[in-house]
């Protein structure tokens, strides 16, 4: 019985870590948002995440971001960061289990650009 137990903790905690993308990529990716000028607020969903340059990891998710930059004097500017399939989980081919995985963790997501440079407009 102690055998058997120790077998199924081992076989879960092994399906736990099959997600390809999840291993490889993480649930977080490095996204690098500037502007011109710089200084401006960046902000997503009504939430400040720094003034550019601003170089920080953002959570994978399938709906990605929308953007929105702040700056006295400049018209507000926004942008759209993608989601799309992180090509890592193709490597879930093997084990069907890291897709439920990735998916769940939502490694299964890479978000583009993951350079975001935009030019504000003077105020008139």
């Amino acid at each position: 019985m102690k055998k058997i137990s120790m077998l199924l903790m081992g076989l879960a905690c092994f399906l736990v870590i099959l997600g390809c993308a999840t291993i490889v990529t993480g649930d977080k990716q490095t996204v690098t948002i500037d502007s011109s000028p710089q200084g401006a607020e960046v902000l997503t969903n009504g939430r400040s995440l720094g003034q550019t340059p601003l170089t920080i990891p953002l959570e994978r998710k399938k709906d990605g971001y929308v953007l929105v930059m702040k700056k006295d004097g400049y018209k507000d500017n926004q942008m759209h960061i993608e989601s799309s399939i992180n090509k890592w989980i193709l490597g879930d081919l093997l084990f069907w289990v890291g897709f439920i995985v990735d998916f769940v963790t939502d490694a299964a997501w890479e978000l583009k650009p993951g350079y975001v440079n935009l030019k504000l407009e003077p105020e008139k």
